[in-house]
């Protein structure tokens, strides 16, 4: 499927950009950046969310250390605020740049996320030594609780989350020796066989998210595109107006609706066969995408019909981009061998003023091109006509 423009921006949370940032939220090359934007907006998530998972371990770890009065509990305790206090300022600050379209903090979330599992599993460690089994409970029951937040909530990033799991919950199998409870032992067992499950939920979860979004990826273009020559059609053809109309919201650049018919195509199909047909529309389209950009796109709407629109300054530059448009439609095709020559095409032009909101109405913009296209045809064809008024 081909892109109906030659710039399309890509907006949203930033890939990371280091080695171990790379590895870490590792998807699918095959996935497309939208995807890939998707499912590393886990990392950030809503901060309804994120808070709670925090919220849980802060509070946690607070009420331990007042039970246990000992140093290293106040550590855990004040490691638990900083980290906290970080990712909620990069939360906050990478959402304000995915909005402007910036470059988001990913590899610093990736970081502090590792930091903040890490202090959960470091929190269950001293507890489980403490021989306080009240407070190792808590921790523990905590540790357990984070994992299944963590794969639920980081499974788009399974390396990630994988990592988060081991920290989170794998100290405690240091530790589980030195208890003096022999029963516990049998956690060196059932610690790393619930943290494999996990990993592994997180992977299966992905591969199901991935190959669903990519499918629906698909399903939209293809809703949105002609299926011969990838250009916009009706449907996208709509959208692509509200986009280009919203630019010159507020400005006194007009909008160019441009109605094409390509003159002489009928005996394309009767002299050389519908295969051949098809490569020239394939082969005009071609031609059209390359005036598209972020102020001009393309659609085909039907049979050997095209619509370009553009902003201009005025109608004056619009002629000039039709001009060109007519010079590159009729030029030679050399398709499947065959050198076909005797293609034109005629033009009906409509403009359209987008009001302060940039909203214009496709439909009496259509009506007004298309009777400025048979106008052009009416008289001798290869030619453009402008609409009366503006729409």
């Amino acid at each position: 499927m081909k892109n109906n423009r030659a710039s399309t921006a890509f907006k949203g949370h930033s890939l990371p950009k280091t080695a171990a940032g790379r590895w870490l939220g590792h998807i699918s090359e095959d996935a497309p950046l939208e995807v890939r934007d998707r499912l590393l907006g886990g990392l950030y998530g809503t901060i309804p969310i994120f808070l709670g998972g925090v919220a849980n371990t802060v509070l946690v770890s607070a009420f331990i250390a007042i039970r246990i009065d000992a140093p290293r509990f106040y550590v855990w305790v004040c490691l638990e605020i900083a980290i906290c206090l970080a990712r909620v300022y990069l939360l906050i600050r990478s959402r304000r740049l995915a909005r402007l379209g910036r470059d988001t903090h990913t590899d610093g979330m990736m970081m502090l996320s590792l930091a903040w599992a890490a202090g959960v599993g470091y929190g269950s460690f001293i507890c489980l030594l403490s021989g306080d089994w009240v407070a190792s409970t808590m921790a523990m029951m905590s540790s357990a609780a984070m994992i299944g937040g963590i794969c639920i909530r980081n499974f788009g990033t399974p390396r990630l989350a994988s990592a988060m799991m081991v920290l989170a919950f794998g100290p405690a199998c240091f530790a589980l020796p030195f208890t003096g409870e022999p029963l516990l032992l049998l956690g060196l067992v059932q610690i790393p066989f619930y943290i494999l499950s996990m990993c592994r939920a997180a992977y299966v979860l992905k591969s199901i998210l991935v190959a669903t979004m990519i499918a629906e990826r698909q399903h939209a273009l293809l809703s949105r595109h002609d299926a011969l020559t990838g250009l916009l059609n009706r449907v996208g053809l709509a959208a692509e107006l509200r986009r280009i109309a919203a630019r010159a919201a507020g400005s006194e650049r007009l909008v160019a609706f441009m109605y094409m018919d390509l003159d002489g195509f009928k005996a394309v199909n009767d002299d050389f066969g519908h295969d051949v047909g098809d490569a020239v529309l394939s082969a005009a389209a071609d031609r059209l995408q390359e005036h598209c950009s972020a102020e001009a796109g393309a659609a085909r709407i039907g049979g050997d019909e095209f619509v370009f629109i553009c902003l201009c300054d005025d109608e004056a530059s619009a002629d000039r981009m039709a001009l060109r448009l007519m010079q590159d439609l009729r030029a030679p095709y050399d398709v499947a061998g065959v050198d076909i020559h005797f293609i034109g095409v005629s033009i009906g032009i409509a403009f359209a003023e987008p009001d302060t909101a940039g909203q214009v109405d496709l439909k009496p913009l259509l009506r007004a091109a298309d009777s400025a296209l048979y106008a052009a045809k009416r008289s001798g064809k290869g030619k453009f006509t402008r609409a009366t008024d503006p729409v």
